[in-house]
């Protein structure tokens, strides 16, 4: 559980780091704080979004192997 906390806060500061790098952000500046929080937050609701509908896609997957249904034949 450590380990997956510790790579979310990595990937969210790689992806403030960017965003912020994009942006050209001085956050000594009240506008870029302002904007660079405007696009963090909605980068994180499309991160969300697109973890949710990779997951509903795999959830929606059938996983288990086919089998052939025969029947058993009897001689008559």
């Amino acid at each position: 559980m450590k380990k997956m906390i510790l790579f979310v806060a990595i990937f969210l500061v790689i992806g403030g780091y960017i965003i912020a790098q994009n942006l050209g952000t001085d956050f000594n500046e009240k506008e870029d704080r302002g904007s660079f929080i405007k696009l963090f937050g909605k980068w994180l609701v499309q991160v969300g979004i697109s973890a949710k509908n990779t997951i509903g896609a795999a959830i929606g997957q059938d996983w288990l192997p086919k089998t052939e249904n025969k029947t058993n034949e009897t001689n008559s």
